[in-house]
């Protein structure tokens, strides 16, 4: 049963954050959140001229009219794409590959790909929890071994989270003709 509710948080979690990039969001200027205007949009006629074109407008991005020198980090991308996702990370052409990572999920929509900068430099999504939450909903304690008390790990209320969009620079959204 802790293992199925430890499971159920992390899936819930996982929704809650992909849920901002399936969606088109629109922010408070009225505008989308990944529109043409900020050089989040790229797109072309294959998955590799896009990723070039997601590159180089990632490359273009600005904050205050001044260049955010935003390099390719992560290429976040649908389950299904992942092996064409490899090659296009170990293609030397796109640049920034040496040093991108790259994630592959059931939880993103088969149309969608993303390729952002470092989020320790440019953070496009944030998580916030309520004070007191602690940020956690799972504890582990080596003192409670029992197998009635979950092997040591004790769930601790309900955690109270949300995933919102903080930023258009540092993310690009690819598409394909």
């Amino acid at each position: 049963m802790v293992e199925a509710t430890i499971t159920a948080a992390a899936q819930s979690e996982l929704s809650a954050l992909f849920a901002l990039p399936n969606a088109d969001q629109t922010l408070s200027d009225g505008n989308a959140w990944l529109h043409a205007d900020y050089s989040n949009l790229a797109a072309g006629t294959s998955k590799d001229a896009a990723g070039l074109a997601a590159a180089a407008a990632l490359a273009a991005q600005e904050v205050n009219n001044k260049s955010a020198d935003c390099q390719p980090h992560l290429l976040l991308v649908p389950s299904a794409d992942a092996a064409t996702a490899r090659k296009l990370v170990a293609d030397a052409s796109l640049p920034g590959t040496p040093w991108m990572d790259l994630r592959a999920t059931s939880y993103l929509s088969s149309d969608r790909w993303y390729l952002l900068a470092d989020p320790a430099v440019w953070p496009a999504l944030a998580r916030a929890t309520l004070p007191g939450s602690e940020s956690r909903s799972v504890v582990w304690d080596s003192s409670m071994p029992n197998a009635w008390e979950g092997f040591g790990a004790v769930i601790v209320g309900n955690l109270t989270f949300d995933y919102g969009v903080v930023s258009r620079v540092g993310i690009v959204n690819m598409t394909f003709a």
